[in-house]
């Protein structure tokens, strides 16, 4: 897993959702590049807000409760994204939302299908064909790595174009024939078929 990561939170209003001069409050979750939006379930007078600060102007008690609040929820948030890294996981901003929410140790990502079908298919598959499966692996691993800032990904957030963005990838490999090419892409697709048969991306998707 990748090591080192960068991480910012930024909170906003979503003046967009304005009513009666208050507007929901958000934060934008950042890791290295990649967004998610969480909503903080707080509306705030815009009048109110300090954009710059990203907090409540004035030292009222009710300024004082909300900018408290915020503290807070970005001490959980680092708490979370300094967990993950310290255990050598995962790290995205989409995991980083999922487990504040409280539903982040549920969700299986790419490398755990990948592992489930080498454990227990290696009684009933040949040698060869095992290591065919290990090197698409360890292109996926290369792909995330280079396109995504990370070596593993949700299965929730697998999709049409992750594949087309891979088959570039693997392209764009010299001394890798377009057959080869194709070899990897139907390894990939048959460990998303695993995943629907194990209701793994089934319930991911829920």
């Amino acid at each position: 897993m990748k090591t080192q990561s960068t991480f910012a939170v930024l909170y906003w209003l979503k003046q967009a959702s304005a009513k009666n001069g208050k507007a929901p409050l958000y934060a934008r979750i950042t890791v290295n590049g990649k967004r998610a939006e969480l909503s903080l379930k707080r509306k705030v007078s815009i009048s109110d807000w300090d954009s710059g600060r990203s907090r409540l102007k004035g030292l009222g008690s009710g300024a004082k409760a909300m900018n408290n609040y915020i503290e807070q929820v970005n001490a959980r948030l680092f708490e979370i994204y300094q967990k993950l890294q310290n255990e050598n996981r995962l790290v995205t901003a989409s995991i980083v939302k999922s487990h504040f929410m409280g539903n982040g140790e549920s969700r299986h990502s790419l490398s755990d299908i990948f592992e489930h079908h080498n454990t227990h298919m290696k009684e009933t598959l040949r040698w060869g064909t095992q290591k065919n499966y290990f090197t698409t692996h360890k292109y996926i691993f290369a792909f995330l790595k280079q396109k995504h800032g990370t070596t593993d990904i949700f299965l929730s957030e697998l999709g049409y174009r992750f594949i087309i963005d891979f088959e570039r990838f693997l392209k764009e490999q010299k001394s890798m024939g377009n057959n080869t090419v194709m070899k990897n892409i139907e390894r990939l697709r048959k460990m998303v078929s695993l995943a629907y048969k194990m209701e793994w991306l089934e319930k991911d998707r829920s």
